[in-house]
């Protein structure tokens, strides 16, 4: 964009504004147009239980870190929709980790986020004495955890699996086996004594 900008009689005033092409393009460099682009995409959080022990009503802590490119300047807070749980923050700025909770089925979106944010996504530990699933898995549809396409995902899934106790095992087979054995031996003693006796 060229400002063109004469003095009259000590005042500065604006004489002219107009946009120009590369020279490459040809003699005259004037245009009348400006064309500005903004492309956005959303992020889109999905929680998954699985296993005989997971508990799908449970809600997870999961927080989400949205960074900014250095130099560049962002709106206030970007729109959240999605999600059951009342108290989910409907907003999240740029810079602040944001808290969230989420259960099975749920999907959170973030949305109208500017090509070049990153994110984080890390749910709080529920392994061991935390609930005893096993450590989460994340799944990406990109991995350099970047805004660049129209929708970005993750998925995060907890599992809690156990045995469940049926009664009798494989383990325990031998000595049923044996027990069988020492019964039937005790039943043809007791026999061979009743018939030597009659």
């Amino acid at each position: 964009m060229v400002v063109t900008v004469i003095e009259q009689n000590g005042i500065i005033r604006v004489a002219a504004v107009h946009t120009e092409t590369p020279v490459s393009t040809g003699p005259n460099k004037k245009s009348d147009e400006i064309a500005n682009t903004y492309s956005a995409g959303s992020l889109e959080i999905t929680k998954t239980v699985t296993g005989n022990m997971g508990d799908k009503t449970k809600y997870f802590d999961v927080t989400v870190t949205l960074t900014g490119e250095t130099g560049k300047t962002y709106a206030e807070s970007y729109g959240v929709t999605g999600g059951s749980h009342a108290d989910n923050p409907e907003t999240i700025k740029i810079g602040v980790p944001t808290m969230f909770k989420i259960k099975h089925g749920d999907t959170i979106t973030i949305d109208n986020l500017p090509y070049g944010v990153t994110y984080t996504v890390e749910e709080a530990d529920y392994t061991g004495t935390n609930g005893g699933y096993d450590a989460a898995a994340y799944t990406f549809s990109d991995d350099a955890q970047k805004i660049d396409s129209e929708s970005d995902t993750v998925t995060i899934t907890n599992n809690k699996g156990a045995e469940i106790d049926t009664g009798v095992t494989l383990d325990a087979a031998p000595y049923f086996l044996l027990l069988a054995v020492a019964a039937v031996g005790m039943f043809l003693l007791l026999s061979k004594k009743r018939f030597a006796r009659d």
